[in-house]
């Protein structure tokens, strides 16, 4: 054990160095349009954000929580509001030297106020949440599931889920069913992290490993992709990179830089794709405007959405070098959720009020199941908030600007709401992770937890849309292991340690 720590010392010091070559490096060779006090609050940011990462590597195997769920709020906010200003100059536009940062939505400069007010969020809410799980809530009753249970009973159980879940995403008449896609739709994250699980220690065939890396995995893939979003990319390799630190002990740093490769060109890609399935749409209605148009013209057939995805990187290796440079840099754009804050902090409350709430109301109902309430209201904040802030115009019913949690709280309440909110979603999260993210947790507790967790570290909708269902879904899939489970012959105990280095 004691080597073990020597080595986890070694490694921190070598890591720390390391980042604090890049820091000085990052502020030296800035671009000149970057003043030194924005640079230097972009790294503040980024370190304040390394900090539960590195508290959870230095400690101690055994004494930590199966999942890193503020490892990673923390890495979101790095790249998201930290780092992101130091790329802004690739959106100068160059007549003005304005920062076009969506559409013709432009920015002078990153707000100095803005950086602060996430700075200090930031750090009120690891503070709460640290305190909270030690002191508040560290008696809460845990999420349980039964320990013994049959092997094969598990599996067909996961098999349940990710079949279901392919059924919600390729099949029009499911997600037509009213509430069931809170319950399949998050299915796949489930089964996804209780097959590595059971593929790290072991339990699962070959041939079952086979099946579902070969023909449900791509065809669960190929679904999310289906939005050309590639945030379902980024849960997915956050879930394998967690298993892994968790099973083997170590980081797999040459993976992860693989997938950051990999999403970095795959961006420009799937911005091709969401082109052709637009020209898709509109072919089929006859019509040239795809916003007024619905999903069910565009791809519906794997074999249609893998054309599509093809002929993107095709059209992408022809394009010239101003075109290209133009579909790579949408990434910046993608990840820079600092400039829409700095636009937000500038105009409100001086030219835009405060929304007093507005964005909130839907807690009060979101939870309850739309087969309950057919006439439930939609979730529409995101689009609210962007035709607030002319981000996108009234026609863009179809679309939704991003609206993260500390921005949303400015922009109802103001710095008050920033530190306050903050501190209490500190709390909320300290509190999940008492409950769905414990030592000594057995396998399907882990899965349902990873999946329950993994979405509330990357910030970037409203708190309302990302939490509204946790409460049903974590009821029904309680159920469902419960029931399923506890018919089992006892002689199994399936334990996730039984994994661990």
């Amino acid at each position: 054990m004691r080597r073990i720590l020597l080595k986890v010392s070694r490694n921190l010091k070598t890591l720390f160095i390391v980042l604090s070559l890049c820091s000085i490096a990052a502020m030296v060779f800035r671009a000149d349009t970057l003043s030194w006090d924005r640079a230097a609050l972009a790294l503040a940011i980024a370190w304040v954000g390394l900090v539960p990462g590195l508290c959870f590597i230095a400690t101690p195997f055994k004494n930590r929580p199966p999942f890193p769920l503020m490892s990673m709020v923390g890495l979101f906010y790095i790249v998201f509001f930290g780092l992101s200003a130091f790329f802004a100059a690739y959106l100068r536009n160059n007549d003005s030297g304005m920062i076009n940062f969506f559409g013709i939505s432009f920015l002078d400069e990153i707000s100095i106020r803005a950086q602060v007010l996430v700075l200090i969020g930031m750090t009120l809410m690891f503070l709460f949440w640290a305190v909270s799980k030690r002191v508040i809530f560290s008696r809460i009753p845990r999420f349980s599931l039964p320990n013994h249970y049959s092997s094969w009973r598990l599996q067909t159980l996961i098999w349940g889920l990710v079949i279901g879940n392919l059924l919600y995403i390729h099949f029009p008449i499911v997600r037509s069913l009213p509430s069931i896609g809170q319950i399949l739709q998050p299915a796949g994250y489930v089964g996804f992290a209780l097959v590595l699980a059971l593929l790290y220690q072991h339990s699962l065939n070959r041939w079952q490993s086979l099946a579902y890396f070969t023909i449900i995995f791509p065809l669960w893939v190929l679904g999310l992709l289906e939005a050309g979003s590639l945030t379902p990319l980024m849960l997915i390799g956050g879930l394998w990179i967690a298993e892994h630190l968790y099973f083997r002990a170590r980081m797999p740093w040459m993976w992860m830089l693989t997938l950051a490769v990999f999403l970095a060109i795959s961006y420009p890609i799937m911005s091709g794709y969401r082109s052709l399935t637009n020209q898709m749409k509109e072919d089929r209605a006859g019509i040239s405007d795809h916003r007024i148009l619905p999903n069910q013209l565009g791809p519906q057939r794997s074999a249609e959405k893998l054309k599509l995805i093809s002929d993107a990187f095709s059209n992408l290796v022809e394009l010239d070098k101003k075109a290209l440079y133009e579909r790579s840099v949408g990434i910046v754009r993608r990840t820079g959720l600092i400039f829409a804050f700095s636009k937000v902090v500038e105009e409100t409350p001086e030219k835009i009020p405060y929304w007093d709430g507005e964005t909130y109301k839907p807690m009060v109902t979101s939870w309850i199941p739309r087969m309950l309430w057919k006439n439930k209201p939609q979730e529409k904040s995101g689009y609210a908030f962007g035709y607030r802030y002319s981000l996108i115009g009234l026609a863009d019913k179809h679309m939704s600007y991003n609206l993260p949690w500390v921005t949303e709280l400015y922009v109802n309440f103001g710095p008050a709401g920033v530190i306050l909110g903050m501190s209490l979603i500190g709390l909320f999260l300290g509190l999940l992770e008492c409950i769905f993210n414990r030592i000594g947790q057995n396998v399907v507790e882990y899965g349902i937890g990873a999946a329950i967790l993994i979405p509330l570290s990357f910030q970037e909708s409203n708190f309302t849309l990302m939490t509204g269902s946790l409460l049903p879904l974590a009821v029904c899939l309680w159920l469902y292991f419960t029931i399923g489970l506890r018919f089992a012959a006892k002689k199994d105990n399936t334990h996730l340690y039984s994994g661990r280095a």
